[in-house]
């Protein structure tokens, strides 16, 4: 919720190509900055706030750009649901790489390689299509006008996003130790963060 505004008055400075590569730089700042963490309230910091807004940043944007991409499209919900599904494909196949990671070379090691990892969406947003300026200000159009703050359906949706992400908060920080008491190891729950992934999937 804290990253919606600067990231859309970002967007309006610098374009979605720059707060893409900006977006990149966070995160993987974030990450370097895990890897060295001398105690829990900083790693808190830099991995909850720092990398976790530079991972929001990202995400809003490509929430944003694919549905301006394709506005002309018959086919632009199909495109938006794809993108939408990009989240769990990557929680599907970071799951076990990132056990692995942590296992041959600490957490420190394991937060470095990711960090290399987020600075390439650096790369990705730079080859974001520029939009045409008909296009962006069509979108603006529509939204400009803050109608849907009346809406009292907009905090009836917004309250149920709130809900489930806190749920899949619980599941998600839980689910690795609640298997290894099951007597599975490390690397087998791993999986099960993985099957849980396949979810949006479903979905779509």
């Amino acid at each position: 919720m804290n990253k919606g505004p600067p990231t859309g008055l970002v967007l309006q400075l610098l374009g979605w190509q720059w707060t893409a590569f900006a977006s990149g730089l966070i995160a993987g700042t974030g990450l370097v900055l895990s890897s060295l963490s001398p105690s829990l309230p900083f790693l808190i910091l830099s991995y909850g706030f720092i990398t976790g807004f530079g991972c929001g940043m990202a995400y809003l944007v490509a929430c944003v750009t694919v549905p301006v991409y394709f506005r002309a499209y018959p086919r632009q919900k199909s495109a938006v649901a794809m993108a939408a599904c990009g989240t769990g494909l990557g929680t599907f196949v970071f799951s076990p790489i990132v056990q692995t990671l942590d296992a041959n070379y600490g957490w420190r090691g394991m937060f470095i390689v990711l960090a290399g990892v987020a600075v390439q969406f650096c790369s990705i947003g730079i080859l974001f299509r520029p939009v045409s300026n008909v296009q962006v200000y069509e979108c603006r159009k529509t939204i400009a006008t803050w109608t849907f703050m009346r809406n009292p359906g907009f905090y009836v949706t917004h309250a149920g996003f709130l809900l489930t992400a806190f749920g899949d908060s619980v599941i998600y920080g839980h689910l690795g130790e609640y298997a290894e008491t099951l007597g599975y190891s490390a690397a087998e729950g791993a999986y099960l963060y993985s099957a849980g992934a396949l979810r949006p999937l479903l979905y779509f």
